[in-house]
Parts: C-alpha cells; sequence; structure tokens
C-alpha cells in the first residue's frame, strides 16, 4: 500500500520504520501494540507484526492484554514484547 494511501497514523509509523531500519540493530526490545481486530483499514493484523520482526531478527518474548472492550470484555490489542534473538540465547539463563 503507498503511503499516500494510509491513514494518518499509520502514515506516521510507517515513516518512523523507514527512517530508522537502520538502527534496528542497535534496539534490543521493543514494545509494539497488537491488534486482534482492525482499526483502520490496511493496518498490521496480529499476526504481521510478529513475522515482520522475526525477519528483523527478534522473537517475541512477551503477550500481555491491553485494551477491551467496556461492553463485553472482549480483548481489542495486546502488548508484545519482541527481544532479539541472540540476546534471548545468550540470556537465557539469567531470565527468572
Amino acid at each position: 500500500m503507498h503511503s499516500r494511501t494510509l491513514p494518518p497514523g499509520l502514515r506516521h509509523r510507517q515513516r518512523l520504520a523507514n527512517a530508522h531500519r537502520s538502527a534496528i540493530c542497535r534496539i534490543v526490545a521493543m514494545r509494539l501494540e497488537l491488534s486482534l481486530v482492525p482499526f483502520y483499514e490496511g493496518a498490521p493484523s496480529i499476526t504481521d507484526i510478529p513475522m515482520y520482526t522475526r525477519t528483523h531478527g527478534y522473537e517475541l518474548f512477551h503477550l500481555a492484554p491491553g485494551l477491551r472492550d467496556e461492553r463485553d470484555g472482549r480483548l481489542l490489542q495486546a502488548e508484545g514484547f519482541f527481544v532479539q534473538s541472540a540476546f534471548t540465547a545468550s540470556n537465557a539463563a539469567r531470565l527468572p
């Protein structure tokens, strides 16, 4: 999808992602919002983000509940914590 057709929020995220592609290798961990339901057209699905981060050497380390529908309690978003695969492997023994 071309950036001119993206909603403003996603355009901003896309610009940030493009600007920081070379810096991503220096980031050890990231907390990313994962939508279980589409909030806007073209939004990445809950499966898109883990696939994208895996291609850049990150693994899903932890998943935490996020936004819920106040009417029925349905989980709408979760927080995904992604860690560099190399960091996870080299530090696994130190984790509780």
